[in-house]
């Protein structure tokens, strides 16, 4: 668990920073009012004319950062020249991430100005930047409904060899969860989920007592666990909007609750921390509505219960008592987004 703790507290960091940005300006112009009024161009195209250099802009670098892709990092340098007054960016030099470097895309260029062209004409006629700004777009709210199976990890004390099928069936159940999750950006988010999942079994036993009775009576469990949490959310949207590939690391608290009978009717009950990882897909069908698989780890150790006897009232107290929760599932269900916010880079 311990180790878990180390995982989630990383995890957590990914999206805390912004990739570093260094300009070096040695001119400038008063800010252009719209990004769009930026030309981009690679190091080899031919200028239409010879500009004025105001400086170089550097962005990237860092491995915790909320969007280290090629178009953030491009943007937030076309940023630098708007702010100083250039109407134009020539890319110098484009680094891809690197497993033992950046954790992002570095770009590096120059910030020029033309004279003598009008930026409210530019920015009316630049695909280029049009098409940039539009895949900054993001839904800012994901509502997910889920139904799937799960299977329990946690090992078997000391049973009979005639319960080890009734046992191996009780680690098989159905679950059924609700997640919100909202973004600030296209890549991450917070959000809150609720997830509930039962495991039951019966069968017929006969109980043989040291003095020779023999009793017959039912055997059953019927496991209920329930989780509340929050959740840290991380998602990648392919250019066409219709593939998200989407990953969240939950941490909360867990029910639990055991209507169980040997011979006579018994409940258990406690509570423990719980932590879940889970990894999904959507494929978005219809606007704003998508269907999504999902797999998920869930992690969870029961470390005392309370046992109620019904037919008596009794109930017992086990502080020493420890059992293994976690469990391995699978899930489909549909998926709800709110219609696409505009990015901070188009925002007045």
């Amino acid at each position: 668990m311990k180790n878990l703790l180390y995982v989630s507290a990383l995890f957590l960091l990914l999206g805390a920073c912004s990739p570093i940005i260094n300009t070096q300006i040695q001119n400038h112009y008063e800010p252009l009012p719209d990004m769009r009024g930026v030309l981009i161009y690679n190091a080899k195209d031919t200028l239409p004319q010879k500009p004025e250099i105001l400086g170089q802009v550097k962005v990237g670098g860092g491995l915790f950062v909320e969007d280290g892709k090629y178009d953030h990092v491009l943007l937030l340098a076309v940023q630098e020249a708007q702010k100083n007054g250039g109407n134009a960016l020539q890319i110098e030099r484009l680094e891809n991430p690197s497993l033992f470097g950046s954790g992002t895309h570095t770009v590096v260029a120059n910030i020029l100005k033309f004279q003598g062209i009008d930026p409210d004409s530019t920015a009316a006629n630049n695909p280029e930047m049009d098409k940039l700004l539009e895949g900054m777009r993001y839904s800012p709210f994901r509502l997910v409904i889920n139904a799937g199976l799960g299977h329990f990890l946690g090992k078997d004390g000391d049973i009979p060899s005639s319960l080890k099928d009734y046992y191996n069936d009780l680690r098989n159940g159905q679950l059924l969860g609700v997640e919100a999750t909202w973004f600030w950006n296209r890549s991450s988010g917070m959000g809150i989920e609720f997830q509930t999942f039962n495991a039951k079994n019966e069968t017929d036993i006969t109980v043989t007592y040291e003095d020779g009775m023999v009793e017959y009576g039912k055997l059953s469990d019927d496991i209920q666990i329930d989780y509340y949490a929050l959740s840290w959310n991380s998602r990648y949207v392919f250019p066409s909007r219709l593939h998200s590939f989407l990953s969240s690391l939950s941490m909360g608290y867990v029910s639990y609750k055991n209507d169980y009978k040997i011979l006579e009717p018994f409940t258990i009950k406690g509570g423990a921390f719980g932590m879940k990882y889970s990894i999904g897909y959507d494929y978005s069908f219809a606007p704003g509505w998508a269907l999504g698989f999902s797999a998920s780890l869930f992690f969870s150790t029961l470390q005392s219960t309370t046992i109620t006897r019904l037919n008596t009232n009794e109930t017992i107290h086990q502080s020493n008592f420890k059992s293994n929760l976690s469990k391995i599932s699978i899930e489909t269900g549909l998926r709800y987004s709110l219609p696409l916010l505009r990015s901070k880079f188009e925002r007045k």
